[in-house]
Order: structure tokens, then sequence, then C-alpha cells
């Protein structure tokens, strides 16, 4: 690989990471930020977040998008904003265009479904779910759970959830990464981010490589691996493996999952049965 120089406002990359709700967008966020620091808050926006859709995003109500634009219009390298940002063809030109570096999570659906029942059925650092109540009046977990899978109007179940994200993955110019592969080896996933980013500003652009000793490289990747391992920064961690619904699924939460993915996403994204 060619090493590139990480130093200097000019040649950092700016990131903008989304994942689809409880893909586990929060584990990539605390990794980035090992690398470049949130976008600063302003009059414009009180966080880092830079979501395309209302109600926490549980459901398909897209934001005002020309307010989206702008806001996105406003990172700036060294700096990284976060969101579940569905896909559309003219946010995809406009990110690819400003060369902003778009790393995308995705998961196992089923362990989606089930960390979407846990989030809803609540813990001491969850945010809301925007219908708790009426998820939880369904009954217990298995009733909500069925709920996640098959979706509870105007809350789309977690493929109908999936499909508004899905196109980010026949964008050939970004990053996409599988939450498993972060919980497995934070520390490969980290130098694909900062290979990744540095490429994204230069690629095609510029005569001029720029290049970087080794040991300041993997310095950058130690801090990312460092900081993604607090888990206590999360706002809405919860220690979910991979695999999970295996030992969650009853046969009418398979069969229910089985009828909503009209598509085969299991196996088209690399899973099985």
């Amino acid at each position: 690989m060619i090493w590139q120089m990480l130093e200097g406002r000019d040649v950092t990359p700016k990131y903008m990471i989304c994942g689809c709700p409880k893909h586990g967008l929060h584990l990539l966020a605390g990794l980035v930020q090992g690398y470049v620091s949130p976008i600063p808050e302003s009059i414009y926006n009180k966080n880092h977040w830079t979501g395309t859709f209302k109600l926490n995003s549980f459901a398909p109500i897209w934001q005002n998008m020309e307010r989206w634009f702008f806001l996105a219009s406003r990172l700036q390298q060294g700096h990284y904003t976060q969101g579940h940002i569905g896909h559309r063809q003219d946010i995809a030109d406009f990110l690819r265009l400003s060369r902003t570096a778009f790393v995308f999570i995705y998961r196992d659906l089923r362990d989606v479904a089930v960390s979407m029942a846990h989030h809803i059925m609540g813990g001491p650092n969850d945010n809301k779910h925007p219908a708790r109540n009426a998820y939880r009046a369904l009954g217990g977990f298995d009733e909500i759970l069925t709920a996640c899978i098959e979706g509870l109007t105007p809350f789309p179940g977690v493929i109908g959830l999936w499909e508004l994200y899905a196109d980010w993955l026949n964008e050939d110019w970004i990053l996409s990464v599988k939450y498993e592969d972060v919980v497995s080896n934070l520390e490969k996933v980290a130098q694909d981010i900062v290979e990744y980013g540095l490429d994204q500003i230069t690629r095609d652009i510029w005569e001029t490589r720029f290049r970087v000793e080794k040991a300041i490289f993997d310095n950058v990747v130690n801090q990312m691996v460092d900081l993604a391992r607090r888990t206590d920064l999360s706002p809405t961690f919860r220690k979910g493996q991979p695999g999970e619904w295996q030992g969650v699924f009853k046969p009418e939460h398979i069969t229910a999952f089985k009828k909503a993915d009209k598509k085969k996403w299991v196996e088209a994204l690399g899973y099985s049965w």
C-alpha cells in the first residue's frame, strides 16, 4: 500500500458515517472519533447528528432536505458527522462530488430485530423509541419482537426500514463494513477507514500522492481502536453479540421474518439460516 500523509488540515478527510437504526452506528462512531473530531455544535445544529428521517429515524418520514443539504455542506475536513441517512441519488451524488468519506455499517437483520426489541423494552442508557408505549401495549418481549419484524404503522419492520438504506451498498465509492467485522477485528476496520478516507480526497484529483510514515499511521489506528472500546461513551450501548437472534427467535419469529423478507436480504447480505 501507499502510506499517505495524515497530518495537515488540507489532507485530512471528512467523514459521514451512516447506518440504519440499531445496526451499530455508535460503535462505528467511536472508531472514527479516534481519528477525526465531531463536527462542532453551531446555531444550526446542536450536535453532530445529521439524519434524514423524523421520529428518531424509525419511520420513513423525510426531514426538510434543503436543510439537510445545508447542514451536510458545513462538514469540514478533520471532522465527522453521523446519522441514519437514507439513500437517495441526490444525496449520494452530493457526497461523492464533495469528496466526503462515507462509511456505511450494516448487520444481520435478525439481530437488528432483537436489538430494536430491547431498545423498545428500555434500559438505563436507552433513548426512548417514539412509539415505545404502543409497542409495549402489545405484551412482552416476544410480542414486541414480532412487531419489530412485521412493523407497527407508521413504523415499518426491520426489512422495510433497511430498504430505505440498502442502495448504499450499490455505491461503489463508499466504504461499507459489517457490524460483525467491526466486533471481531477493530484494528482491520480502523485501517480500512483511514486508508479509504485518504483515498477519497486524493483519488483522480491530484497528481501528487501524500505519504506518511507507518508509525504515524499505526498510532492513529491504535487511538481509534482504544476509543471504540469505550462502550461507556455510547448512549444506547447494549452488548448485543452477532448471532444473538438464534437464542431469541421462536418458531413464530422465524416464520414472520421469512414472510417479511420477500427479497431474501438475509442471504443477499451474506448470512444464512
